[in-house]
């Protein structure tokens, strides 16, 4: 009896010493893979991972909001994570449907409707703007005017104004995205009737004219959309982010005449660039 309880006691400290044990799991979304699925971990024990994106795609985030692509993570409790990757802008398919001249027209239009889709892409019906009447005013002499919008009242139409000289034509490329950064700023004036904010690295950034909001970005050299730099340095991936926040209505602003994406005001008189 004596040597039953020592020994079931002996199984009692065992069992007491054993060491506490998690679940971790990695997945990946489409677009890229992951180093490592998981398994089983101690508590305390160091496991690193990695998200290596797929050609035509790059690696965003994981579904953390963890930037890095490579993680070292300490195990304290158990730990599900995604691999979130979005498609280059070549291979995106919105953003990869721009004619990019040399028609200015049709070039216009396509940046109109492949920014309704982007909208869409993102929970927001702006279905009601009129693409066939889009038209722009090209300032081939005064570069002092990069972009301007007229219509900012106005939801249904978009007229635009563009300095030729600085429009060259190209197709947009993975690494190349300052003509669609400045054309989302000037549809976000002109389609969803936003204003300037005085915040750096916002699609609607603009401190070059009266801005509203906190100026919470320590460059004092900021002026507008140009340098969003902040959060990610890939350009693009701090293009989708604020595009995010733009659509989402996060740290947005609307023009005097403006209450919503689809409200109307007066249409006399209000250019922005």
């Amino acid at each position: 009896m004596k040597k039953l309880l020592s020994l079931l006691s002996i199984f009692a400290i065992v069992l007491s010493c054993s060491p506490e044990t998690f679940n971790i799991s990695f997945s990946a979304e489409e677009g890229g893979t992951v180093s490592s699925l998981g398994g089983i971990y101690e508590l305390g024990q160091t496991v690193t991972v990695s998200a290596t994106p797929l050609p035509g795609y790059i690696f965003k985030s994981w579904s953390d909001g963890d930037i890095n692509s490579t993680r070292s993570i300490e195990i304290t409790s158990e730990t599900t994570l995604t691999a979130i990757f979005i498609m280059v802008i070549s291979a995106d398919e919105v953003y990869s449907q721009i004619i990019d001249g040399p028609d200015r027209d049709e070039a216009l239009k396509s940046f109109v409707t492949a920014f309704i889709k982007d909208a869409e892409r993102h929970g927001v019906d702006i279905s009601h703007v009129n693409v066939d009447t889009a038209k722009m005013q090209w300032e081939d002499v005064d570069e002092s005017i990069s972009a301007a919008s007229y219509y900012s009242c106005n939801p249904t139409e978009v007229y635009l104004r563009w300095s030729g000289a600085k429009w060259s034509w190209h197709p947009l490329s993975d690494d190349d995205i300052d003509k669609l950064l400045i054309m989302w700023h000037e549809l976000g004036h002109d389609i969803l009737g936003l204003a300037h904010t005085c915040e750096g690295g916002q699609i609607m950034s603009g401190r070059h004219q009266a801005c509203q909001g906190p100026q919470v970005q320590s460059n004092e050299d900021y002026r507008t959309v140009n340098y969003m730099t902040f959060d990610n340095e890939d350009p693009y991936l701090n293009f989708q982010r604020a595009v995010d926040d733009m659509f989402a209505g996060n740290r947005q602003y609307y023009v005097e005449c403006r209450t919503s994406f689809t409200s109307k005001g007066d249409e006399n008189g209000l250019i922005i660039n």
